[in-house]
């Protein structure tokens, strides 16, 4: 019974892989991005699929080969950084596992702190963050975002959003590198070196987790 509702909710995050948002102007750890800066730069590429066992994660990169914009990676990067924000600050209040919510207040805090740090280089930098032509990232992250909401509580919840944050954590790690190899300016090749050891330890502890929770 538990690894079928596990996969009843895996399958309907599943559904979400990765394809954009409408640009956002919000400032709060919701599923929106939105930075200060007053020249928007040429859109990026577009989107590959999600990288992990669930989607709906946000921030995928570009296909292989294909320049990112700066403007473009900003908005990414701070999707993704309001995403775990806010599945983490769910997730310590209704996962049902200790952990597991620990895991959820880790996300706020560091992904909160990357968050403002980005926006803080955007300014900076006087770059909007733009998404590519046609990306729908923000709606399928907040499509992600609702189903884990509506999901009955229980170790079922915290497997599948830990499933979650696991590809997106992935995605987040392809992403990171997309940019490196995109981008020119040494104030944001210095920003993914801070962040990019912190969501690989994300990644890696949602994986111990998971397989604690699995009997692995």
């Amino acid at each position: 019974m538990r690894a079928r509702a596990t996969m009843g909710l895996g399958a309907a995050l599943l559904t979400l892989a990765c394809g954009g948002g409408e640009r956002s102007a919000s400032g709060s750890d919701s599923v929106a991005t939105g930075g200060a800066g007053t020249v928007a730069e040429a859109p990026g590429a577009g989107d590959t699929a999600l990288v992990g066992t669930t989607s709906g994660a946000a921030g995928a990169s570009a296909p292989g080969g294909v320049r990112l914009g700066d403007a473009s990676i900003l908005y990414a990067l701070d999707l993704v950084h309001a995403s775990d924000s806010a599945g983490g600050a769910l997730a310590s209040r209704k996962a049902s596992d200790a952990e597991v919510r620990a895991y959820g207040a880790r996300m706020v805090a560091d992904h909160h702190r990357l968050r403002e740090e980005l926006q803080r280089l955007g300014d900076a930098l006087r770059l909007t963050p733009t998404p590519p032509a046609g990306d729908r990232r923000e709606a399928q992250a907040k499509e992600a975002m609702d189903t884990l909401q509506k999901a009955a509580p229980g170790p079922a919840w915290d497997l599948a959003y830990l499933a979650h944050e696991i590809a997106a954590h992935q995605q987040a790690m392809d992403l990171a590198a997309q940019a490196l190899n995109s981008t020119r300016r040494r104030e944001l090749v210095s920003y993914l070196d801070r962040a990019s050891p912190v969501m690989r330890g994300h990644l890696d502890r949602a994986v111990a987790i998971q397989r604690r929770l699995a009997g692995g």
